[in-house]
């Protein structure tokens, strides 16, 4: 509480200080550039009209269609453009210092042609432009200001309709009742497969997210109707938009937080090039060490982006992202409490680094661009676990593996002309995966060890290609699209044919400020490497005769509401039916349903012989101007359920049963809003019902042999989430200050995360009674061969979490 207060009174000290520093040179203004073109011919539109959002100051483009705005205000801002014979754009949020010029470039498509919400800054059309609903948009502000987000876009998506937040404090991405390992990542087109730090293989979870705020423009993510150019998330894809390195000169940002200190710079090179780069390190073992938690984590990335524009239609840009992590346990521990003691018991210590290095070349044609799109990465996972943390007693777990991946993808978005554009391409990749597991096991109460080496590779291959049509002036808009996606890991999956994902999306504004929209399409998903890798004692790759493609077929149809050009409301319902979803055949779960382990996802006999569904409803309300606040608030109430078929025949095994992530609600409410001076002020609320939970079987979790093995109770899968926890809520507070100097420009913030101390409880605890004076476990006298048990109260969160960070600009 000293330290809340500490940074709290820095902030409040801050109104005198802002006045003092603009004494005498009124209020900091900025300058804005950029050059306004045609969206579809790349032609530069002369003479518009760009207008700061809300403001009357504004220039007229020239006959090249630049234009600059002197003595714009500091702070967050969005541009309006119009020009005759094309439709009104808003461009997204940028922020405007009084150090640097802020470049913007605006795209404006002609009026015949565009229907929806319009997109600027990105070179080619949009897919979402035309399906309003399904996908939804976070601009800077967003995602730099978001209370509880800390700057990190995992968590910033959290804020968006059908997407949990769990009090674990994860990034897992769980987006309308599927499971983490069932969505893609991509960075300016370029496939992320690994976008946190820590993350769980075979899932996309983790702790921290590794991408660099500093980086990003803009973050879309889609949750229906997935664009055909991106390999089929079975629940989102997250596309995520890049900034650029300035043309001027040598800029720098150090930011610190709580967790790690980074540094970040941006440059012109040469003539026609740019470069923006950051490293990130990070002091949170240091953090952990002062709170007395048994795990203390350390993470570092490193990310680049090099831009150069050859000349106005052929242009050249190259990402790369590293991270390196590393987690070890906590020994010096005083008065251990009994989760924590657990958690030192079990959690193995873990080493993880991983990296993306692509390229993409744009070739710009009269009607539409070209991409090559060629990237590379990879991910070494290494897990060690020693019997009771001694060294000379040997290992419970020694796990180490690599994948990795080579892509290659061809894709062109064209405008055909009388309403029409086409999006078509095709790609070829070649993945390899390697494992050597050792591990101790439990079946049935029983100790088993559990031996493999693994080795794959396979090639696989994808085609695609969607039209897009408008009609009645633009009003009507019909989107069909097919992609085709096949590998040589078996027969099964061999044919792109058995992979046809066919989708279609219709949406119709059938009055001024009414829209309503529906979509219907078949997805397909790879298993995870962890599975179709696994091999048994006898070296054989068992499960490659029993997986194939998960295949997902969805539907959604909705309404939205439009009272004018700053707010929405939208209402959506979806389904989605899952089949030959991977299922446990050690524990007949669904592999989806295991995200939060600390070991491999997937990484069992597994078949593809598991059917699910998920269902729900969506209400989201925005209004960037709800009397001078930014206003965004969701609920969405669903249904998320697995169960098995038996095999051979077309009959399901048992009833519908939850899966982990069936919370049944969620509710988030984020408001903002920037004041005079430099403030900004955030306040996010949200909800999440409580998670289902899978009971113990107390009798084989009390058996020596079996504890001995994996030092955490046996599930009982009869009673496979049977149980429900309460449910979540937590309230999170932020505020910035920013003093926009002449030639620099300095920001803090304070993050306070869980406002008001709610305590969140988990599944209870079970463990092995302890003997006060020895510190052994206490054998049960009347049951030889099994240990007296107890149980304890798992709290979860219920601690509240200051962050003050400080940022500097130069």
């Amino acid at each position: 509480m000293k330290v809340l207060g500490l940074c709290m009174l820095l902030l409040l000290a801050a109104p005198r200080a802002a006045i003092a520093q603009t004494a005498g040179g009124g209020e900091a203004r900025g300058t804005v550039s950029g050059v306004v073109s045609d969206a579809a011919t790349r032609e530069k539109v002369p003479y518009a009209q760009v207008v700061v959002s809300g403001t009357t100051i504004g220039a007229m483009a020239d006959s090249s269609g630049c234009f600059r705005i002197d003595r714009a205000p500091v702070g967050y801002h969005t541009l309006l453009v119009r020009s005759v014979g094309y439709k009104e754009a808003t461009t997204g949020a940028f922020l405007v210092t009084a150090a640097r010029e802020c470049v913007v470039n605006a795209e404006l498509e002609m009026e015949a042609t565009r229907v929806g919400e319009v997109v600027v800054l990105g070179r080619s059309r949009r897919h979402t432009e035309n399906q309003p609903l399904g996908n939804r948009t976070l601009n800077l502000q967003q995602i730099e200001k978001s209370p509880g987000g800390n700057r990190d876009i995992s968590k910033v998506i959290q804020n968006l309709p059908g997407v949990v937040a769990t009090p674990i404090s994860r990034n897992d991405l769980v987006v309308r009742g599927g499971g983490p390992n069932e969505n893609k990542f991509y960075l300016d087109r370029i496939e992320i497969p690994i976008i946190n730090h820590f993350t769980t293989q075979g899932a996309s979870g983790g702790n921290v997210g590794i991408i660099n705020s500093d980086f990003l423009s803009s973050a879309r993510l889609y949750t229906s109707t997935f664009p055909v150019g991106r390999a089929s998330g079975l629940s989102s894809v997250l596309d995520l938009r890049m900034t650029e390195g300035n043309s001027e000169r040598f800029r720098a940002k150090i930011s610190a937080g709580a967790s790690d200190v980074a540094l970040t710079i941006d440059s012109p090179v040469g003539k026609n090039g740019n470069i923006i780069a950051s490293v990130r390190q990070s002091y949170l073992q240091v953090l952990f060490g002062l709170l007395e938690l048994p795990f203390l984590p350390t993470y570092n990335d490193a990310q680049i982006k090099y831009s150069h524009h050859f000349d106005e239609r052929n242009h050249l840009y190259i990402v790369a992202l590293g991270s390196l992590d590393r987690s070890r346990l906590n020994f010096s521990m005083k008065n251990l409490t009994l989760d924590r003691q657990q958690i030192l018991e079990y959690l193995p210590e873990n080493d993880q680094w991983s990296y993306v290095v692509g390229a993409v070349y744009a070739r710009y044609t009269k009607n539409g661009v070209l991409n090559l799109v060629a990237s590379t990465d990879r991910l070494n996972n290494s897990l060690q676990k020693w019997q009771d943390n001694e060294p000379q007693k040997g290992k419970n777990i020694d796990y180490r593996s690599n994948e990795s991946t080579v892509r290659l993808r061809a894709e062109y978005d064209v405008d055909l002309g009388r309403g029409f554009s086409l999006d078509a391409g095709a790609g070829i990749q070649r993945g390899a995966y390697d494992n050597r597991t050792f591990r101790k096991l439990q079946f049935g109460g029983q100790a088993v060890d559990e031996i493999y080496t693994t080795d794959i590779a396979l090639m696989r291959y994808e085609g695609f290609a969607s039209v897009n049509k408008q009609f009645a002036a633009g009003k009507l808009n019909v989107n069909f699209g097919v992609r085709l996606d096949g590998n040589d890991y078996s027969d099964r999956m061999a044919n792109p044919l058995r992979q046809l994902s066919p989708r279609l999306g219709v949406s119709y504004r059938f009055a001024p400020k009414w829209i309503v929209s529906a979509s219907a399409g078949r997805y397909f998903q790879e298993p995870a490497y962890t599975s179709m890798g696994f091999r048994d004692p006898t070296g054989e790759v068992v499960n490659r005769e029993r997986l194939r493609y998960i295949r997902s077929d969805q539907a959604t149809a909705g309404v939205a509401f439009e009272p004018n050009k700053r707010s929405r409301l939208s209402v959506e319902g979806f389904y989605k039916h899952y089949s030959r979803y991977p299922m446990s055949l050690v524990d007949s779960t669904a592999i989806g349903s295991k995200g939060y382990d600390v070991f491999a996802v997937g990484a069992e006999p597994v078949a593809s012989n598991g059917t699910g569904r998920a269902y729900g409803l969506e209400v989201e309300y925005r209004n960037d101007d709800l009397w001078g606040f930014r206003l965004m608030a969701a609920y969405t109430y669903y249904y998320s359920q697995f169960r098995r078929w038996n095999a051979g025949t077309d009959r399901p095994s048992g009833a519908w049963t939850p899966s982990n992530w069936d919370y049944r609600h969620l509710v988030s409410v984020v408001l903002m809003r920037s004041l005079p001076r430099g403030w900004d002020v955030g306040i996010r609320w949200r909800f999440a019902g409580g998670a289902p939970y899978t009971p113990y079987d107390v009798d084989l979790s009390a058996r020596i042999d079996s504890w001995e093995a994996t030092h955490r109770p046996v599930v009982d899968y009869s009673l496979v989430n049977s149980g429900r926890l309460p449910a979540f809520h937590q309230m999170d507070l932020r505020v910035d200050k920013t003093w926009f100097f002449r030639r620099w420009t300095l920001a803090l913030y304070l993050d306070i995360q869980n406002l008001y101390n709610y305590k969140a409880y988990g599944q209870p605890g079970l463990i092995p009674e302890r003997d006060e004076a020895t510190g052994q476990y206490v054998p049960d006298p009347a049951r030889p061969g099994y240990y007296k048990m107890v149980t304890y109260p798992n709290q979860l969160g219920g601690t509240i979490i200051p962050t003050f960070g400080v940022i500097v600009s130069i």
